[in-house]
C-alpha cells in the first residue's frame, strides 16, 4: 500500500461523529491534523513576539489590550497571563491552517454552506507563576433562554506545544454551550468552584492538534507549573458568511482578504474592535429569535435584544459614527455638538456592512419574512438642544394608516440610556386597532405642539421605558406610538428601516409618499457583491418601478 497523504483528508476522519462531538459536548479534536515542524516554525516566529510583549506588559494587569497587532498588541490578561493577536502574515497565514480540507469539509457538514468568515486570530499564554482563569465563554450569551443547536460561530484553537497539566493545559465543562439563563451569566465561575458538579475534562493537546470548541461553552485556563511559557495557542473564531471576492481597507481598522479558495473571507483587526459582518440569509437554522420574541414584537410591537454587540464592537462603531459624523459636516463632530441625518450608513462601508450582520438583518427576516427591501437609515449623534422631548407619535400620517404593511426600525444604541436620561418610551400594543386608532389625539398633539394630550403631559401617558445599554438592540413596528422625554447625556444611535416588499398599490403609494428617497437605493447598495444588500436594493427599485 501507499504511503498516506502529508495533508490528512476529510475521509481520514468520521466528520458526522465529530459534529455529534460537538453538539453533545461542545467540543471535538482532530489530532495529527497539522506536521509538528510546521507548529514548530509558527512557534520560533510567535515567542519572540509574546516576549517582548510580555516585557511591555509585566508591570500591570490591564483591562484593554494596547499596542498594534503587526508589533504586539495584547496585555497581562492575569498574573503572568498574556494575551496577543496574531497578525495575518507567514507564518500564520498558512493555507494549512486557516482552509484545512479536514475543518473546512466539517464546517461544512456542521453549517450546510461553503462559505465562512474568520474574525479573530488570538493567543492565549500563562507564563510560570499564572493562575486559573475564571470559567467563561469565549462570547456573550446571543439568544436568552434559548440553547441553539447550531452556533452561528465557533472558535478553533490549535497549541503550539504538546500541552498538560503542568504547563497550563485547558478545561471545558462538557455540554454547557446549551445554558441560556441571562441572570447566571456572572456567576459561572462562582457556582462551579463551589457546587458539587460532575468533573471538568482537561484537554491536555498535542502539538498538530485543531481543538474545535462551541465558544458558548464554558471553559479555563489553568496555572502553568513549569518553569518555561507553554508557547501559547493560535485561536481562530469562524463563522458561516457569504462569499468575498474582493481585499480591502477602508481605513476603518478592518481588513478582508479571501484566501486562494475564494470562499474563506478574513476580518483582520489592526486598530479597532472587530465588527462581525453578514451571513447567508438561507440559514434557517441559524434563527435568532425564539417563538416568544417573535410573539413578544407582534403582540406588544416592539422587541429588545440585549448586548447584541459586545463592547470592542461599540467603540469601534462610535469612532466609525463619528467619521460618519465628520464626512457630512466637511469637519470632526464635537462632543457636545449634534447631528440627526439620514442616508447615514450608507456612505460608510463599515456600516453599510452592518446592514446584513446576523444580529440585525436576521431577527428583521424572522419578524417580516425574507422578502425585505430597504427603506433607510438615519445616524444620531448628540441632542438638539430645542428636541430634549420627542412627544408621543407614531412613523407616518394619520390619513395612510395602513397597519397591515409592518415598517420596522432598528435602533443599535452606542450610549446607556435610562428613563432619566430619555430612553425610548413604547405604548404597548398601540400599533394595533382599536388602541392605535383611540390614541390618534396624541398624533394631533405631536403634530400641532399640544403638550398635554388627554390632559396631562406626555410623561403620564401611560407606557414604558425600554431602557438599553450600549450594544442592545431595539426593533419596533413604527405604526407604534413612541416618544422621548428628557433627553441628557450622550446620545449616539445608529438607525436601520427594513419593510417587507409591499404586495398591493396602496402600500406602495404610502411609502413613496413618506420616504421618496427609498425608491432610488444609494450606490453603495446596488454596486455592492453582497447579496443580502443588492437584494434589499433591488427590492426597492423594484417597488419604485411598480409605482410609477
Amino acid at each position: 500500500p501507499g504511503q498516506p497523504p502529508m495533508t490528512p483528508l476529510p475521509g481520514d476522519y468520521d466528520l458526522d461523529l465529530k459534529v455529534a462531538e460537538l453538539r453533545i459536548s461542545g467540543f471535538t479534536l482532530f489530532e495529527d491534523l497539522v506536521a509538528p515542524e510546521k507548529i514548530d516554525r509558527i512557534r520560533a516566529d510567535f515567542m519572540p513576539r509574546l516576549d517582548r510583549l510580555k516585557a511591555r506588559e509585566s508591570n500591570e494587569v490591564h483591562p484593554e489590550e494596547r499596542g498594534e497587532v503587526r508589533t504586539g498588541k495584547g496585555r497581562q490578561q492575569f498574573v503572568n497571563r498574556y494575551t496577543m493577536h496574531v497578525p495575518w502574515e507567514p507564518p500564520y497565514s498558512d493555507p494549512e491552517i486557516y482552509e484545512h480540507p479536514v475543518v473546512l469539509a466539517f464546517l461544512e457538514r456542521y453549517w450546510g454552506v461553503d462559505d465562512f468568515h474568520i474574525t479573530c486570530y488570538h493567543s492565549n499564554n500563562p507564563y510560570p507563576g499564572s493562575e486559573y482563569q475564571p470559567w467563561h465563554r469565549d462570547i456573550h450569551l446571543i439568544t436568552p433562554h434559548i440553547g441553539l443547536p447550531v452556533c452561528p460561530h465557533f472558535g478553533i484553537k490549535f497549541p503550539l506545544v504538546d500541552t498538560s497539566e503542568e504547563n497550563g493545559s485547558f478545561e471545558v465543562m462538557p455540554g454547557t454551550q446549551y445554558l441560556a439563563d441571562p441572570d447566571m451569566e456572572k456567576s459561572y465561575n462562582d457556582v462551579l468552584q463551589r457546587g458539587d458538579f460532575p468533573p471538568a475534562h482537561r484537554l491536555n493537546l498535542k502539538k498538530g492538534t485543531f481543538w474545535v470548541q462551541d465558544p458558548r461553552a464554558l471553559h479555563r485556563g489553568t496555572p502553568n507549573r513549569s518553569n518555561h511559557a507553554r508557547g501559547g495557542a493560535g485561536h481562530l473564531l469562524f463563522e458561516t458568511v457569504v462569499p468575498h471576492v474582493h481585499d480591502r481597507d477602508d481605513g476603518s481598522g478592518i481588513r478582508e482578504t479571501v484566501g486562494p479558495r475564494q470562499g474563506i473571507a478574513v476580518t483582520q483587526q489592526d486598530r479597532g474592535g472587530v465588527i462581525w459582518t453578514g451571513h447567508p440569509a438561507e440559514k434557517p437554522e441559524l434563527s435568532m429569535l425564539s417563538s416568544g420574541q417573535i410573539e413578544h414584537f407582534h403582540t406588544f410591537g416592539f422587541l429588545v435584544i440585549r448586548r447584541a454587540f459586545v463592547e470592542e464592537e461599540v467603540e469601534a462603531l462610535i469612532r466609525e459614527t463619528a467619521a460618519a459624523c465628520a464626512q457630512k459636516l466637511g469637519r470632526e463632530i464635537g462632543e457636545e455638538e449634534w447631528l440627526w441625518d439620514g442616508e447615514f450608513v450608507e456612505t460608510r462601508p463599515t456600516l453599510t456592512r452592518l446592514v446584513e450582520d446576523d444580529r440585525i438583518y436576521l431577527p428583521v427576516a424572522e419578524l417580516l419574512g425574507d422578502d425585505l427591501i430597504w427603506i433607510g437609515s438615519e445616524g444620531m449623534w448628540g441632542i438638539d438642544p430645542e428636541l430634549a422631548d420627542h412627544t408621543w407619535h407614531f412613523d407616518g400620517h394619520k390619513t395612510s394608516r395602513l397597519l397591515d404593511y409592518t415598517r420596522t426600525k432598528v435602533m443599535l444604541y452606542l450610549d446607556p440610556q435610562t428613563q432619566d436620561t430619555g430612553a425610548l418610551r413604547v405604548i404597548p400594543g398601540s400599533h394595533r386597532d382599536p388602541l392605535h386608532q383611540a390614541l390618534l389625539p396624541l398624533q394631533d398633539a405631536h403634530l400641532g405642539g399640544d403638550p398635554s394630550p388627554f390632559g396631562v403631559d406626555g410623561l403620564r401617558i401611560p407606557g414604558c421605558a425600554v431602557e438599553t445599554e450600549p450594544g442592545d438592540i431595539v426593533l419596533f413596528n413604527q405604526w407604534l406610538y413612541h416618544a422621548v422625554f428628557g433627553k441628557a447625556g450622550k446620545r449616539r444611535v445608529i438607525v436601520f428601516k427594513f419593510g417587507p416588499r409591499p404586495r398591493t398599490g396602496a402600500h406602495r403609494d404610502m411609502l413613496r409618499e413618506g420616504a421618496p428617497q427609498g425608491f432610488r437605493p444609494h450606490p453603495s447598495f446596488l454596486e455592492t457583491e453582497r447579496p443580502r444588500l443588492r437584494r434589499l436594493a433591488e427590492g426597492m427599485s423594484a417597488v419604485g418601478r411598480e409605482s410609477e
